[in-house]
């Protein structure tokens, strides 16, 4: 079950929500009185996407007579992501000084959580008052173009007066709507936090 020692597995950049999860789930099993060894097991057990790829090799080297300390900083120098090296140098220290891992874990996934709270409450503020443009834009400009539009054509028709606006500016109206609306759509998903 735990032979992945023959995968060459390096990650670049782990799942950041894979990540804070899995550290979620290690304080709740390791508070409950298991080893670190049980709430690796766990995480690796479970979906959580590299972290568990990562923790099967770490109990899979510890089976293979490693150590669990040496196990786990080899696993830190393969993966470059500073929330799991904080989270694997925890452990070490814990697996060094037989300390308990749980509190400092926790404080992991609360830093990390505050970090996300702050970088979305940062693109709201940035965002702010796009979801209203987008509506008046969205809406209201095509309504008012549709009416000048259809009030034209009826003008036109009965020959009485001039149309409001030729159709070729009614439509050209249509378009820079569309294309402003594509411009405020890209804004949002470029201003996006990647977390």
């Amino acid at each position: 079950m735990w032979d992945v020692l023959s995968e060459e597995l390096t990650f670049e950049r782990m799942d950041e929500d894979d990540l804070l999860y899995a550290i979620m789930a290690m304080d709740l099993v390791l508070r409950s009185g298991a080893s670190i060894e049980t709430a690796m097991e766990y995480v690796a057990s479970h979906e959580y996407g590299p972290v568990s790829l990562e923790f099967k090799r770490i109990i899979a080297a510890v089976h293979q007579g490693e150590y669990l300390d040496k196990a786990l900083q080899a696993s830190s120098k393969r993966v470059r992501n500073e929330l799991y090296s904080d989270m694997i140098n925890a452990m070490v220290r814990s697996v060094k000084t037989s300390a308990g891992v749980a509190n400092t874990l926790r404080q992991l996934a609360l830093r990390e959580s505050h970090v996300r709270r702050t970088k979305y409450r940062a693109f709201l503020d940035a965002v702010h008052g796009v979801g209203e443009l987008f509506i008046i834009i969205g809406a209201l400009v095509p309504l008012v173009l549709g009416v000048t539009g259809f009030t034209s054509s009826i003008m036109e028709e009965s020959k009485l007066t001039d149309p409001l606006l030729p159709a070729s500016v009614i439509h050209l109206g249509f378009l820079g709507t569309a294309l402003i609306l594509l411009i405020m759509v890209l804004y949002v998903k470029a201003s996006a936090p990647r977390v």
